[in-house]
């Protein structure tokens, strides 16, 4: 035990990093409207990025009457996150993420034109942190699925560590 005890503090001062750079490169998880969004997509970070452009926007949300919409895009690599969620998000909590192209439920990852669905076999989460509709405007959060290609069942994404805060 002593020798652990004497080599515990050397990791913090040689810079070991326990988080991983991966996870460093995610936007910490925060509830106050600071308009960021990151996820790991089969490993690997992932934020919005407009490419240098002032429009169209990398992050925009919108909410009223219960209805979320989150679209976050990464336009060098042409990809994007999507969730809209029509007549659902009424407080803070846990969502199911399900397979689901009906008007009232949306969720999606697209890269280069393939859209991908959750899976139902292995229903996802959107746990809303903070739903503030009266101060800032803004919502918090985390999520986690696993999407397959509209095209090829066998085509899957992972996606996890979501986070976002954003204003709407």
């Amino acid at each position: 035990m002593k020798v652990m005890c004497f080599f515990l503090p050397l990791l913090f001062l040689t810079g070991c990093d326990l988080l991983g750079p991966v996870t460093r490169k995610l936007p910490p998880e925060t509830q106050e409207g600071a308009d960021t969004f990151g996820a790991l997509v089969d490993g690997v970070a992932w934020r919005p990025n407009n490419g240098g452009q002032v429009f169209p926007l990398a992050l925009a949300a919108s909410y009223g009457s219960g209805s979320l919409i989150i679209e976050a895009a990464n336009r060098p690599i042409d990809a994007s996150i999507r969730f809209a969620l029509y007549d659902t998000i009424y407080a803070e909590g846990t969502y199911l993420l399900a397979k689901s192209k009906t008007p009232l439920f949306y969720v999606a990852y697209e890269k280069e034109d393939i859209r991908y669905f959750p899976n139902t076999d292995n229903y996802g989460t959107l746990v809303i942190t903070k739903l503030d509709t009266l101060d800032l405007g803004f919502v918090s959060g985390t999520f986690e699925f696993e999407a397959i290609s509209e095209i090829d069942s066998t085509d899957t994404v992972r996606i996890t560590q979501g986070r976002f805060d954003v204003r709407f």
